[in-house]
């Protein structure tokens, strides 16, 4: 049998319906501490429980990317438009160029996450913003530097 890693959640779950197996315990206690709207299922949790064991009250799509995810390569793709050829427009400009020139469709705040995540600003960003970008990139230097200086992890 493999070990299998539990989330705090999942955890909780488990101990509660092995201790409603293992003393035959009441179920309508049980519904009531996992939260659940019915009876039928806390028979279901001690069904799956009984047949498949720890394993059962993990999740069936722990580790995988959500299907509705960007791919990896869209987002550089929304990148390099966007730094070579629309580099002077606005999030809300750039969505409606990507939308009529060049057939992709995004919604303008999906588009701003993209590029703000790859430290990339609108020309019209606030001070604020600004300012939090540049905080968070010294961060992650310093953090690096350290990361360096302290494991003598050589380049």
């Amino acid at each position: 049998m493999r070990k299998v890693e539990l989330s705090l959640k999942e955890k909780q779950k488990y101990e509660i319906i092995k201790k409603l197996v293992e003393t035959n315990g009441n179920k309508e206690c049980a519904r009531i501490k996992l939260g659940l709207k019915s009876i039928r299922q806390v028979n279901r949790l001690i069904a799956g429980y009984k047949e498949y064991g720890k394993e059962f009250f993990i999740h069936g799509n722990r580790g995988r990317k959500p299907k509705h995810a960007l791919t990896d390569e869209l987002k550089d793709e929304i990148e390099t438009l966007y730094t070579s050829k629309y580099f002077d427009c606005t999030y809300t400009q750039f969505t409606e160029y990507l939308a009529d020139r060049e057939n992709i469709f995004l919604s303008i705040p999906e588009v701003g996450q993209i590029l703000r995540d790859r430290h990339i600003l609108s020309p019209r960003a606030r001070k604020l913003t600004r300012k939090n970008l540049k905080k968070n990139l010294l961060k992650s230097i310093l953090k690096l530097h350290y990361f360096v200086l302290y494991t003598n992890f050589i380049f």
